[in-house]
């Protein structure tokens, strides 16, 4: 497999082009037809990228491929089996520099591959990668220039294999029973992003913030941010503090252990 795919082109093929006219020809509205037409091929220009590098995908159980989400929603979503999660792939027009992601795929997702189209739709350049982001994070007015290299999708999905040990682990049963995280994947990903792109120092530190974002109003969460030192926090307070710091601490050294090394 190459390890260098950024900027990588792609041929539009006519089974992709079929798809896309009969999925655009059930909406009603040309703007909402083009739509459908662009996420479809996308989804198609991914999905023959995936089969080359022979990562399985599943186009008939992505939500793209269902009539009626791609009625009510915006979607372009590539569903792929062996890890049970889908990756968004966003239609990027020729000129666009920018570009904001629909509410409805903040979640659920592996993270966004960026399709960018030529004029005349005969081949397609996959621009790079986002890694997936909290949902409370702002997906407005994205610039594609700070993408991630398509490489780093690659390492996502390898390392993703790996995660069944990370689940049956006592700490993230801990975690998922007191913060009721759903899906379980979202804080997984999340941690598994700060491995590979944080110093080993900064572990703790970060660990500790995501499980804070899940604490409901009212707990450690919602004092924290009326607290501008950490010397104002209660005693009660700033044990939560230390206790959720050891499972975030707990959760990454698992992660560490379980993830391949690159």
């Amino acid at each position: 497999m190459q390890t260098e795919t950024f900027g990588l082109k792609i041929p539009i093929t006519e089974d992709a082009r079929r798809y896309a006219e009969e999925f655009a020809a059930e909406q009603k509205g040309q703007a909402k037809g083009a739509k459908v037409y662009l996420n479809t091929l996308a989804v198609c220009v991914v999905h023959n990228f995936l089969k080359i590098v022979q990562i399985e995908t599943d186009l008939e159980d992505s939500s793209a491929w269902n009539p009626i989400e791609r009625l009510c929603y915006d979607i372009a979503d590539l569903f792929i089996p062996h890890i049970d999660i889908s990756v968004e792939c966003r239609p990027v027009l020729p000129d666009q520099e920018e570009i904001t992601l629909p509410p409805e795929v903040r979640e659920d997702r592996l993270g966004y591959i960026f399709v960018r189209f030529d004029n005349d739709l005969q081949e397609a350049e996959l621009l790079g990668f986002l890694s997936f982001r909290h949902r409370d994070d702002d997906f407005e007015d994205l610039d594609l220039k700070e993408l991630e290299p398509l490489e780093n999708f690659l390492t996502v999905l390898e390392r993703m294999e790996y995660m069944s040990q990370v689940y049956e682990d006592p700490v993230f049963a801990k975690v998922q029973e007191r913060f009721n995280i759903q899906p379980r994947l979202e804080l997984v990903l999340q941690l598994e992003k700060t491995i590979r792109r944080e110093p080993p120092y900064n572990h703790r530190a970060k660990g500790t913030s995501m499980l804070k974002n899940y604490l409901q109003e009212g707990s450690l969460a919602a004092a924290s941010r009326s607290k501008e030192r950490v010397n104002d926090f209660t005693d009660e307070e700033s044990e939560e503090l230390r206790e959720l710091g050891d499972l975030a601490e707990a959760l990454m050294e698992k992660l560490a252990q379980v993830l391949p090394h690159n």
